[in-house]
């Protein structure tokens, strides 16, 4: 086995080789004299393997290479032509489609059978499914995929007639700006695979080929690779430090991080450098490539639209955002842009400026100061409001920008503390801070959505804010309530779910609303509206959360009231799309429990939150609350299903919530509740497989959900915590109930009841948890009094 500390010693010192002139890399290693000779000797063995491993898969028209595997004949349905290239993963094939239907001529890139292990196997499929979506100009198609009768697993991918990337730039004599502007075709289909989820992980010359028509297009998007599967393991075989293109792999790849969307930015950069390499740089174009191929990942472009908008500033003679932006800059930019006009009016501007300065000198000087201030502040304001609301936004729906996410937001509340000391005097001012600062406290710790946990600083922020609105001006003026409204009810959503207090939580929700009456109903404005939805949102949930079945239909009808008075252009917005689809949820929730018990009813609203659900997220994919939401109506769904026994629709739900959840948590990786969610989908998967009989995988897979909360309430013994765990505990009995293992069932019982009085000695038994303790005590006494299992409360429900 390969010393994993020597193959990154190895690969470190290939990266300097291959920085040397070309065909000087292999001399220059040899000379080396400061390196062990292990580690000179393996990076040697990896400079020959080079030719291979850069061109292992490659599914255009690329040079062939050894023939050490027999071309099949056919593959599927289709028959192989020619041999294109091949490496350690496998080979790579020109065919053409022989089913007799149509013709077709395609690449199929053939893993050899057994290198894969199930594990890889399972996402090699996976990851095919999800490719299989992508359809952009500058991505090559995936067509079909399957697995030879040895094994094998292949895909089938567009044909691409091509040369790489920086051949087909040296080919064609290209000018400067149309490399640049080559490259940021690029960087448009990078960005759309970032969007869906899709990391290339290998971004070289060869990985980007140029068609005649001299259109780039990506192929080969590591579909094969196992970076991001085993980080345990991927270190000790050359086959995983193969996978990463020496020259081209951002730094942390060789420590064995997985690969992110800012590692692919590292990889665009390096592209570009090599584009470029023919022509002299100045400062601008040099700062570009020294952001996008930055040591520390958060130092580089957060997006590969970003990169792109500064080569389109380049392009244009605007100033880039990867340098410091001074007036002297702006000054000569616009001299860049603008020589002709500037020079013919210099001598007119000159005696002008003379006579303005001899007049005004004295006001010159009081005014400077003034200016500056006011500059300033404006800077931040805008920034602070682009960083919070457009900035954010866009790193959100986007996996791997957790790190970077977590800088903006920081540097947010910096600009938020600033502004709001100088915004003495400025109502204006205090507005836009205040509404700056319960959005911040949305991203950071506001409940019932996607957030990073931070709950405490939420509520101080939240408490910042209102302090700046009651210095705005009225309570009366429809923006101003319109933000107390909001404000309130996200600190009734962080009360009634992070800190299990609903009396307080109750309390902020009817702050908000008489905030809102102040507002005649002429002033009323879109955020007045979507204020008061908020309010109501707050309020449902608080109703579910006591499984107060009438409240709660109640305010479902009310809800659905007033989203029919929100004007058209509101109703239409992302944001009302999104509404239709929660009432839609809380509407099949109301028939979920309680007096309005109809589970045949609140099936087919599951049902129908379902389709608004994938409708919304077809037209803006990952957005982060339509995925919470999602998967939480598929996880209800499931219940229902479950307890009316459809189990085949409610495994279909419980895979569409936990697929969901999987993907949000590659986007939301600070999000604490997610991992929380996530436990409770698998205890969800536990109880189905008992309802389906599967006793043995559901006991143990519930039994270590229950360990693992035992052991989180030793360090976090809070009533949420012990909620958690008495449930646990219950799900626990009732399977072992419907295994017939009555010593089981009774000793969770026990169990249940004991982590129960902790909760209700804090005062916080309540919701399902605290409706489900008659029925555990009531099982305690048949367990104590002999009677058989049979005999036991589903759920401990009586």
């Amino acid at each position: 086995m390969v010393d994993p500390q020597l193959d990154i010693a190895a690969m470190a010192l290939l990266e300097r080789a291959l920085e040397q002139p070309t065909g000087k890399s292999r001399e220059w290693l040899q000379s080396q004299t400061d390196v062990g000779p292990e580690i000179k000797q393996r990076a040697l063995d990896l400079l020959a393997a080079m030719p291979s491993a850069s061109a292992r898969l490659s599914t255009g028209a690329a040079a062939q290479y050894g023939e050490d595997i027999a071309p099949p004949e056919r593959i599927g349905a289709y028959k192989v032509v020619e041999m294109l290239g091949q490496g350690g993963m496998g080979a790579v094939f020109k065919a053409e489609r022989d089913a007799g239907d149509f013709e077709h001529l395609v690449a199929i890139k053939l893993v050899r059978p057994g290198i894969l292990s199930p594990r890889l196997v399972e996402r090699f499929e996976r990851e095919r499914q999800i490719l299989a979506g992508l359809s952009h100009p500058g991505i090559a198609r995936l067509y079909d995929g399957g697995k030879t009768p040895e094994g094998g697993p292949y895909i089938v991918m567009e044909f691409i007639d091509g040369v790489p990337i920086d051949r087909w730039a040296q080919d064609q004599q290209l000018q400067l700006a149309a490399r640049l502007q080559l490259l940021r075709k690029v960087c448009d289909a990078v960005s759309f695979a970032h969007q869906n989820l899709i990391i290339h992980r290998d971004l070289t010359p060869n990985n980007v080929l140029v068609t005649t028509g001299g259109e780039p297009k990506l192929i080969d998007f590591g579909i094969a690779k196992p970076q991001d599967d085993d980080p345990g393991a991927e270190l000790t075989s050359s086959l995983s430090l193969l996978s990463l293109t020496p020259g081209f792999a951002a730094p942390e790849r060789y420590t064995g991080a997985p690969a992110t969307t800012l590692s692919d930015i590292y990889s665009i950069g390096k592209l570009l450098e090599q584009l470029v390499r023919e022509h002299s740089l100045d400062e601008d174009l040099r700062a570009i490539i020294d952001k996008a191929t930055a040591e520390v990942p958060t130092e580089r472009y957060a997006t590969s639209n970003e990169l792109s908008r500064d080569l389109e500033r380049y392009l244009r003679d605007f100033p880039v955002s990867a340098r410091p932006i001074s007036r002297m800059m702006v000054a000569r930019k616009f001299y860049q842009r603008n020589r002709l006009p500037v020079l013919a009016s210099v001598s007119g501007i000159a005696i002008l400026f003379a006579a303005l300065l001899t007049a005004g000198g004295a006001y010159w000087q009081a005014e400077t100061a003034r200016a500056a201030e006011a500059t300033r502040v404006t800077q931040l304001r805008q920034l602070a409001n682009y960083m919070l609301f457009d900035h954010n936004r866009e790193l959100s729906q986007v996996i791997g920008n957790g790190e970077a996410r977590a800088a903006l937001v920081d540097k947010a509340q910096s600009y938020l503390l600033t502004l709001s000391e100088l915004a003495e005097g400025d109502p204006s001012l205090k507005l836009d801070t205040a509404l700056g600062f319960i959005e911040l406290a949305r991203i950071q710790g506001v409940s019932a959505q996607p957030n990073f946990g931070e709950h405490d600083l939420a509520k101080q922020n939240l408490e910042r804010a209102e302090t700046l609105l009651s210095q705005a001006g009225p309570s009366s003026d429809a923006e101003i309530a319109a933000a107390l409204a909001r404000s309130g009810a996200f600190r009734a959503l962080i009360l009634m779910h992070a800190d299990s207090d609903q009396e307080a939580a109750n309390a902020a929700i009817e702050g908000g609303l008489k905030a809102l009456e102040q507002v005649t109903t002429s002033e009323r404005t879109p955020s007045w509206y979507e204020a008061r939805s908020d309010l109501r949102k707050a309020q449902m949930e608080a109703s579910d959360l006591d499984m107060n079945g009438a409240t709660l239909s109640d305010l479902v009808i009310q809800f659905r009231e007033e989203l029919g008075e929100w004007p058209a252009e509101l109703t239409n917005s992302p944001r009302g799309k999104l509404e239709q689809a929660r009432i839609e949820y809380y509407d099949a929730t109301r028939f979920s429990y309680g007096d309005a018990l109809d589970p045949p009813r609140s099936l087919s609203g599951y049902r129908k939150a379902e389709e608004l659900y994938a409708a919304f997220l077809k037209r803006y994919p990952n957005d982060p609350e339509a995925l919470y939401w999602r998967a939480w109506n598929a996880y209800y769904g499931h219940a229902v299903a479950a307890q009316t026994d459809q189990p085949d629709e409610a495994d279909a739900l419980l895979n569409q919530a936990q697929q969901t959840i999987a993907q949000l948590r590659l986007i939301e990786e600070r999000d604490e509740s997610l991992v929380r969610f996530s436990e409770l989908l698998r205890e969800a998967r536990a109880d189905l497989d008992a309802r389906m009989g599967r006793f043995e995988s559901a006991l143990a897979g519930q039994q270590a959900i229950v360990d693992e909360r035992a052991a989180i309430t030793e360090t976090t013994p809070t009533s949420s915590r012990f909620s958690d765990l008495a449930y646990g505990h219950v799900v626990l009995a009732d399977i072992a109930r419907r295994a017939g293992e009555r010593a089981r069932a009774c000793t969770s019982y026990n169990e249940a009841e004991r982590t129960m009085a902790i909760v209700d000695g804090n005062g916080d038994l309540r919701g399902y948890v605290g409706k489900l303790r008659p029925g555990v005590q009531a099982n305690i006494k048949r367990c104590e009094s002999g009677k058989p299992v049979s005999s036991f409360s589903v759920m401990g429900e009586e």
